[in-house]
């Protein structure tokens, strides 16, 4: 197996595509995982919803899947993102609740299920997280004004 990064032409909208090639590949699925925590920098607590467009193609028919794996306590939950092959897909999942100081993990993964010689190549990955954050309580203003006005 070979992992190469390409410079693309300039006309494309990445600079760099992330190229797999894979002989005599014995092995039923094929997996590649994004360590997204650092998504989270920055976010107060609220409910998430990540977004993503992906272009990936193959030199055979190769399906791929995708999901967002969040652990949590140690309980780790799984959304599905719609993904596939040889054409440009745009998914979004809900992802509920996240607070970045509760997070162990969170991952975004991606599944081929190659044939035994052949190339993927992602061509475009952009993610997008949206955070609807929690309303803060207006503190209560004690003692602030004197009693004799």
């Amino acid at each position: 197996m070979q992992l190469v990064q390409q410079p693309l032409a300039r006309q494309a909208d990445s600079r760099y595509s992330l190229i797999i090639n894979f002989a005599e590949f014995h092995g039923d699925w094929l997996s590649l995982v994004v360590d997204a925590r650092s998504f989270l920098a920055g976010f107060d607590a609220g409910k998430c919803e990540l977004g993503m467009l992906i272009e990936v193609s193959s030199t055979a028919q190769v399906t791929l899947s995708s999901k967002v794996s969040i652990n949590v306590g140690g309980e780790w939950t799984e959304t599905h993102l719609d993904v596939r092959t040889n054409q440009v897909c745009i998914s979004k999942a809900s992802l509920g609740r996240i607070s970045a100081s509760d997070i162990q993990a969170f991952d975004i993964h991606f599944v081929f299920n190659p044939t035994p010689r052949g190339s993927i190549e992602i061509r475009r990955m952009t993610f997008t997280l949206d955070v609807e954050a929690e309303p803060v309580a207006a503190p209560r203003l004690e003692g602030v004004f004197e009693d004799g006005l």
